[in-house]
């Protein structure tokens, strides 16, 4: 009996052990006698009619985010009545009109390799007067195809080494001098390559030289032959220098995704902690079958920045460690997807300057290092008529004793704000989100002072506009169920802390019609550039009849009819300048101003008057928060071009362009938390902000950044715009 007890504990020990594959994510099922779990945002009307939720009226949010797995095939069943559409995340999958022709929907789909892994069901009305009726939702999991190897993302990610991004080059054979070149280019891993056993000797040495410098080493096999036998006579040969490389190399491009799992199997006993790099054509990356093991790190070599986005589909579906090899040129394209290591070859000429190397290739270096390559750089750059600001975003400030993410916020924008001092820059920015608005009012007013009074320490003007959580709407909603103006920082609030003695007391304008007004302008005559700064989270703070907040600022962002008016007829007009053809705009605002707002075409339509010179007119959509009826005309000012258009709120790094050509550009968030970027608290990493020059007569943003994330630079007009006009 004991021996069976021993067998069966021993199996069962094995079998969890094991790596899960093709482990079906958990069904989710909920029947509507209860709205309780899901988000309801934006005025939608509903009410509940015995297991049935009834949707009336809304243009908002009715939904629940349930965990998925990217790239899964699942089926939704659905019964109900109504006329309405059911949603997957911001529409990537859409079920539209469900119950045309039965009470009962169900239908299979697949979904998207990029969505995120909560995956948003979203429920909306089609607002011609027919309730859209839902008694249940199911949304089901099916099986991976035969031979599919799916791991439990927990465990991959718990198994993901550190640092999980690093910087690190190539190097044919690694002495000394080479050695000191990486560190001097703040490099903190080398790729030592060998072709035979015969190397192994001179393996070993560099192995040796590259610990001595303090670089991480990773050994890669350039050959396909004899993989086997050359790895454990590697092993044989380097001893315990095993343990103190980061990595073995057991593919290149040529090796099948089989062909390697194999050699993983065999190799595995051998090496039981080794972590194996696996080269895979970046082609495959989005298609591409996980390995059985769970110690593996997928590399590919990417040439071009369109193809990275290969990387983000697979880091969705598997997120395994990924290494990246190109040029240094690719640097800021892989820290933006979260890679993993980015390995960039040496450069050829030993001699040359290391200040030409690439800036991103500082960070990883010290705080201290950091902070010197960036003010260098920015010093070596600078030029008169520029415009030149700090910029920080979704600082999300949240005070306690302990150190927390969201507790360092003061000590960053003082840091930010001294070398904005230094550097005698025209002003420092927040893009929203400036406090975490998780708790009452006057807790929340006063980390808001916190923070403003920490940016305000550079003598500067200080440019902060609203973010969706700043007044705390979304907390009190969540938290109490109830509206109540109470617990919220009111616009006044706001007025008073972060705009009328910093910014409107440096000589900012705001609105002479209303005075508590949160946005304003400022004019910079050396660089003929008029600084606007929106809020797209105005919140009048009434309560409707039903007796919740007409608007929630969490999920609304819009320009009201007053602000609209004021961009028109105040911050838009530079009839009082001689010289107004020879001035230009830039705008600030929590999230990117555009056509999909509520007031989305009439917001893009001032812009493109303004920036013709023409006349424009139009109102509101019916039923919008904010009902406008406009008009304006530019015609005697003549054509004004709005040069960028900087915000926050998608805690990403990313450059696009408005439809009318001018630059967008949206940085990653300061706070502490992101999973594909590395955030560590006691690092740089941990803080995240900027240095912006716009520069008119290079027709060019540049954007340096301290801390995590990556320096960007970009035309301030869409070349591919210019081309075609």
């Amino acid at each position: 009996m004991k021996k069976i007890t021993k067998l069966l504990l021993f199996i069962s020990a094995l079998i969890l052990s094991l790596p899960t594959f093709g482990a079906l994510a958990k069904p989710f099922k909920h029947t509507f006698s209860t709205v309780k779990g899901w988000d309801i945002r934006n005025g939608n009307v509903y009410h509940i009619e015995g297991d049935t939720v009834v949707i009336t009226k809304g243009n908002g949010l009715f939904f629940k985010r349930i965990p998925g797995d990217p790239g899964r095939e699942y089926e939704i069943k659905l019964t109900g009545s109504g006329n309405g559409k059911v949603s997957i995340g911001w529409d990537e999958v859409v079920f539209d009109d469900p119950f045309k022709e039965s009470n009962q929907y169900h239908k299979k789909f697949r979904v998207p390799e990029d969505t995120r892994d909560r995956i948003m069901l979203r429920f909306q009305p089609k607002n011609d007067g027919t309730p859209f009726k839902i008694t249940t939702v199911e949304f089901n999991p099916l099986p991976d195809p035969d031979g599919w190897v799916r791991h439990d993302r927990k465990d991959l990610l718990k198994n993901r080494p550190n640092p999980q991004i690093v910087r690190g080059m190539t190097s044919g054979t690694l002495d000394a001098d080479k050695a000191k070149m990486m560190k001097d280019a703040y490099a903190k891993v080398v790729m030592i390559k060998f072709q035979n056993v015969d190397e192994l000797a001179s393996v070993n040495e560099q192995v040796d030289i590259a610990l001595k410098t303090g670089l991480i080493p990773i050994v890669a096999l350039n050959s396909n032959k004899d993989l086997e036998t050359t790895w454990l006579k590697a092993k044989e040969t380097l001893g315990a220098r095993l343990e103190k490389i980061y990595a073995l190399v057991l593919s290149n491009d040529k090796v099948s995704r089989d062909n390697f799992n194999a050699l993983v199997k065999k190799l595995r006993p051998q090496f039981p902690n080794s972590w194996f790099v696996f080269n895979a054509n970046q082609k495959l990356y989005p298609r591409l079958n996980p390995i059985d093991d769970l110690k593996i790190i997928y590399a590919g070599t990417f040439t071009k920045p369109e193809t990275s986005n290969n990387i983000k589909k697979f880091r969705n579906m598997t997120p395994a460690p990924i290494m990246a090899f190109g040029s240094s040129k690719m640097v800021n394209t892989f820290e933006g997807l979260g890679v993993s290591w980015i390995i960039s070859s040496l450069p050829k000429n030993l001699k040359r300057n290391i200040a030409k190397i690439s800036r991103p290739m500082h960070k990883g270096g010290t705080a201290e290092e950091q902070m010197q390559s960036l003010i260098k750089t920015f010093k070596k750059n600078r030029k008169q008529g520029t415009l030149e600001f700090a910029f920080a975003t979704d600082t999300h400030y949240h005070s306690s004793k302990k150190i927390t993410p969201a507790s360092r916020t003061p000590e960053h924008m003082r840091e930010m704000a001294k070398v904005a001092k230094e550097l005698k820059l025209d002003f420092v920015a927040n893009g929203g989100d400036m406090v975490n608005g998780a708790r009452p009012r006057e807790e929340n007013v006063k980390d808001m002072r916190e923070v403003i009074e920490a940016m305000a320490t550079s003598g500067l003007p200080v440019f902060a506009t609203i973010g969706n959580h700043d007044d705390g709407v979304f907390w009190v909603l969540k938290k109490f169920k109830k509206s109540d103006i109470a617990l919220i920082a009111t616009g006044e609030d706001w007025h008073n802390t972060c705009v009328k003695d910093v910014a409107l007391g440096k000589g900012a304008i705001g609105d002479k019609n209303f005075e508590k007004a949160n946005y304003f302008y400022m004019d910079f005559p050396e660089s003929k550039i008029r600084f606007i700064n929106t809020c797209v989270s105005e919140n009048p703070m009434t309560i409707g009849k039903n007796g919740k907040f007409v608007i929630d600022s969490c999920g609304l962002y819009d320009i009201s009819a007053r602000q609209l008016d004021w961009l028109i007829t105040q911050a838009l007009n530079f009839s009082d300048k001689p010289d107004a053809k020879e001035w230009s705009v830039v705008l600030l605002s929590h999230t990117i101003l555009n056509g999909g707002m509520p007031n989305g075409n009439l917001i893009m339509g001032v812009f493109k008057a303004f920036i013709n010179g023409e006349k424009f007119q139009g109102k509101s959509k019916k039923g919008v928060p904010f009902p406008a009826n406009i008009a304006c005309d530019f015609s005697k000012q003549g054509p004004i071009p709005i040069l960028m258009n900087i915000a926050g709120h998608k805690h990403v790094d990313k450059i696009s362009y408005s439809p009318l050509g001018y630059l967008n550009v949206i940085t990653l968030n300061d706070r502490t938390t992101n999973k594909t970027i590395e955030r560590k608290i006691g690092t740089p990493s941990e803080s995240s902000w900027s240095l912006v020059t716009i520069d008119r007569q290079k027709g060019e943003a540049t954007i340096l950044r301290y801390g995590a994330g990556v320096d960007m630079q970009a035309p301030l007009f869409n070349p591919n715009l210019k081309k075609k006009n």
